[in-house]
């Protein structure tokens, strides 16, 4: 039989010191390992119309960035992201209730932005050339935005009215009084109005 062996004060001051620095280790991999999604942010830029805000954000969803940003998408917004530059770029694009009259009839249309022409085109309306726009065509629509369009219509109506031959009469001392002698027959005129 072999002779048992005791640690000496020594070894077991060093073990127990091992001991320990296993275990602080394994707790410093532990909380590096929890709080490594907390330092791990992006940078955010949301564009929303005029509204351009900055922020950093552990999510890669951007319903939840959105959110944290204090902002609210109603039903029919919509967004496009894109990651530029180590920058994710958040771009909104809110519906805009556009409201388009013809003569009685009044249509509202949703759009996400674009011109006056846009709109109409999107509604299949093209104007004439004599009809009126109550804004350019070349107008940036917003929120709100009132559309009116007359429709004119020119007619050019040509008519015709006979003017009567005038008459002029001459004295002739050679003639017998009462008797009558046509020098020219003549004709009626004629003359064209346009309106």
């Amino acid at each position: 039989m072999l002779p048992v062996r005791t640690p000496t004060s020594l070894e077991q001051h060093r073990s127990g010191m091992l001991r320990w620095l296993f275990l602080a280790l394994t707790v410093a991999l532990a909380a590096l390992c929890f709080s490594l999604p907390a330092f791990a942010q992006t940078k955010y830029v949301i564009t929303d119309g005029d509204q351009v805000i900055v922020c950093m954000s552990s999510s890669s969803d951007p319903h939840v960035v959105i959110e944290q940003a204090g902002l609210k998408l109603g039903e029919d917004d919509t967004f496009t992201t894109q990651r530029a530059d180590g920058v994710s770029q958040i771009h909104i694009n809110r519906v805009q209730m556009i409201y388009v009259r013809q003569g009685e009839e009044m249509t509202v249309v949703g759009s996400y932005g674009g011109s006056v022409a846009d709109v109409l085109a999107s509604l299949g309306i093209t104007l004439g050339e004599h009809d009126e726009l109550s804004c350019s065509p070349a107008a940036e629509t917003f929120d709100g935005m009132n559309i009116r369009i007359v429709h004119r219509e020119i007619e050019t109506i040509t008519y015709e009215e006979t003017l009567p031959r005038e008459t002029v009469t001459y004295e002739d001392s050679s003639m017998t009084p009462g008797e009558e002698k046509v020098l020219n027959e003549g004709a009626d005129g004629l003359c064209r109005f346009t309106a």
